[in-house]
């Protein structure tokens, strides 16, 4: 799960460990936001609390997803605007693309955010069976357009 501008403080496992001035009892969350689905997946999951993102969503994801740093991509210091040609660069295989060689089923639901100029760069193409979610940022959840 990778969520665009969530801070440290704003899920309520992190504040219960009082961070940024959040709650003091664990057992007393009245206080914090309600994030009890993300509570849950956390009691199920691996928390990774040191993976330093980076300050735009473009190259958190090419990290993400490739497992190199922005630097190494060429995506370190902007987000793909809606009629730049290009995206992730081809010769990077994602994590997608390694998981449906091992027969996972994959998809991706939110923003891709990773270029769509052509079909080659398009999360159908990138590894993703499915996808459902806008090519672009800043976009309207319910129209999916910008």
């Amino acid at each position: 799960l990778l969520a665009d501008d969530l801070g440290y403080g704003d899920i309520c496992f992190n504040q219960a460990k009082n961070v940024y001035g959040g709650c003091t009892k664990p057992e007393v969350w009245s206080d914090c936001p309600r994030t009890d689905y993300l509570n849950a997946l956390r009691k199920e999951s691996i928390t990774l609390t040191e993976f330093y993102v980076q300050p735009l969503c473009s190259p958190t994801r090419s990290a993400l997803l490739t497992g190199r740093y922005p630097i190494h991509t060429g995506m370190q210091t902007h987000v793909l605007q809606p009629t730049q040609p290009g995206g992730l660069p081809l010769k990077y295989k994602t994590i997608a693309e390694e998981l449906k060689k091992q027969g996972y089923d994959t998809y991706l639901v939110g923003k891709w955010h990773l270029g769509y100029s052509k079909w080659e760069h398009t999360p159908l193409f990138r590894g993703f069976n499915h996808f459902y979610g806008m090519y672009v940022g800043a976009a309207d959840h319910y129209t999916r357009y910008p």
